[in-house]
């Protein structure tokens, strides 16, 4: 009988763990969130190039390179340098690079700055064909920061200055020739509206962030307030969103039927994107949001 009592109460224990383990699953709706920031100021920079001067002016620098940021503000990149001394394009320096650099704003200074380190080694030729092969080392730093592109006034772009020295002879110098104050851009820069955008998984009283460059949680008020916090992943990685606001009803249409859900209809957001500090609101024309049924 005892055997028999150890029995049931082992099956019991093993239904009640059942039903709690059924009880504790957990249903979301997931759908995709875009949302835009509205004020003019709420931009952040990308930087995918390296400083260039602007021609006209001699030595004139041009480069050839592939550069990354990632969410942090960090930049990285390699290709190559050019530089020339005359109009005629000949002599000429050509040097394969490394670069390095970051993009960086914070409250007290909200207007972004860029420091670019470009080294590298390479070499001077005449043009001629004869054996006037030199070699030589470059060293460069750029700063700048957003302003009035020197070859199109009508658009903005990442603008400075290029200080530094090249190494072995060349036209400037027969041993070390320095360049200081050279009035340099980068034409692959621009900006784009800050925003969030990611897919969300969500249920009455959770919010989930799950995309591949997002990841985060956030928590839902009983008037559909609700509190998210963002953090990049990945290249991402480095970037943070702060995002608070109110959930209101969206229907999407799913094989031919209605179906409701909520999602976020007005929000306010602070944090930093790819080193930049951003901050911002977002009413409901900024924001669209669609289910995921796939």
């Amino acid at each position: 009988m005892n055997k028999i009592r150890i029995s049931l109460f082992a099956l019991l224990a093993s239904l009640s763990i059942n039903f709690s383990a059924s009880a504790a699953v957990e249903t979301f709706t997931a759908y995709g969130l875009d949302m835009v920031w509205t004020n003019s100021d709420a931009v952040v920079w990308d930087v995918n190039g390296a400083p260039r001067t602007p021609g006209g002016a001699m030595p004139a620098i041009f480069q050839s390179v592939a550069v990354d940021m990632d969410g942090s503000g960090k930049i990285t990149g390699s290709g190559t340098t050019t530089i020339t001394y005359n109009s005629t394009g000949v002599p000429v320096s050509r040097f394969i690079v490394d670069i390095t650099g970051k993009i960086s704003s914070s409250t007290a200074k909200p207007t972004p700055a860029v420091t670019i380190a470009i080294r590298g080694s390479g070499y001077t030729i005449d043009g001629s064909g004869g054996a006037t092969t030199t070699l030589n080392k470059l060293s460069l730093k750029f700063t700048g920061q957003p302003g009035q592109d020197p070859t199109n006034p009508n658009r903005l772009r990442i603008v400075g200055t290029i200080t530094g020295t090249i190494t072995g002879p060349t036209p400037l110098d027969s041993r070390s020739a320095k360049l200081s104050g050279l009035v340099a851009y980068i034409s692959n820069s621009g900006s784009s509206p800050a925003g969030l955008s990611t897919v969300i998984l969500e249920n009455t009283k959770k919010m989930l962030v799950y995309d591949s460059d997002w990841s985060g949680s956030g928590s839902i008020g009983r008037t559909n307030s609700f509190r998210l916090q963002a953090r990049g992943i990945a290249q991402n990685r480095g970037s943070s969103l702060s995002v608070s606001g109110v959930l209101g009803s969206y229907t999407n249409t799913v094989g031919g039927n209605p179906v409701g859900f909520l999602a976020p209809v007005s929000a306010s957001a602070k944090g930093k994107i790819a080193g930049q500090v951003v901050s911002g609101d977002a009413t409901a024309a900024d924001i669209s949001a669609g289910l995921i049924t796939d």
